[in-house]
């Protein structure tokens, strides 16, 4: 009966251990999971952000571009009657007002995607805290 007893009691310390060995393996991979996804969701971001100001930037130069080629032409057509130069003025308004309606929009994008990289640390701050005080549950449930 006794060495019944110590088979049992053995068995019960072998399945304890196999138990918490498979709890911390499943507590590893979930959070192996969770910050993958998390860097995935940033660099997804970080790319979208790219791509918007480089389309910004672009947008900004050929404003750019086309105000030059009007101060250019602008020269050129000191000749041309009143109209034809009231004409020419106007156009050059609408693409200096174009060049710095690009040039906010740049601004702002930066701001949104400064302020959406901040709230991702944010979160990624609360989530450690929170892997930290379930780690720190499942020692104490353990214990």
């Amino acid at each position: 009966v006794e060495s019944l007893g110590k088979d049992w009691e053995e068995k019960l310390e072998a399945e304890k251990a196999h138990s918490k060995k498979s709890m911390e393996d499943t507590h590893a991979v979930v959070l192996k999971t969770m910050m993958e996804e998390h860097e995935r969701k940033a660099t997804a971001h970080e790319e979208e952000f790219k791509k918007r100001e480089q389309e910004m930037k672009l947008k900004v130069e050929e404003a750019e571009k086309k105000l030059m080629t009007l101060e250019n032409e602008r020269g050129v057509k000191e000749a041309m009657t009143n109209a034809e130069l009231e004409r020419v003025r106007n156009q050059l308004t609408t693409e200096t007002a174009k060049v710095v309606q690009a040039k906010v929009e740049l601004e702002t994008a930066q701001r949104i995607a400064e302020k959406e990289q901040f709230e991702a640390k944010e979160r990624e701050s609360k989530w450690l805290a929170q892997i930290q005080m379930l780690t720190t549950a499942k020692t104490g449930l353990e214990e």
